[in-house]
């Protein structure tokens, strides 16, 4: 599940990340609403208000699940610490 509803962003101004291919949100972004704000998916979507789905919020989520040193390196050089 999910491997359509991300991408790696490449190209002027885009910094090679993984994001929601629809919207553009970093997968970071999502993972740090999740883990450093306790948020649950549900929460996330409600939040960012139609700019994401439940799926493409799982689908982040089991992204960080893969590479959660990388995005933790990501929340920390961003400054999302808990």
């Amino acid at each position: 599940m999910g491997d359509e509803l991300l991408k790696t962003t490449f190209g002027p101004g885009e910094r090679g990340e993984p994001v929601v291919a629809r919207s553009g949100v970093p997968v970071w972004t999502i993972a740090g609403y999740l883990k450093l704000f306790g948020w649950d998916t549900d929460k996330v979507v409600e939040e960012f208000d139609g700019v994401l789905t439940r799926d493409e919020v799982g689908a982040a989520r089991e992204y960080y699940k893969e590479h959660d040193k990388e995005i933790d390196q990501k929340l920390l050089v961003n400054q999302w610490v808990a």
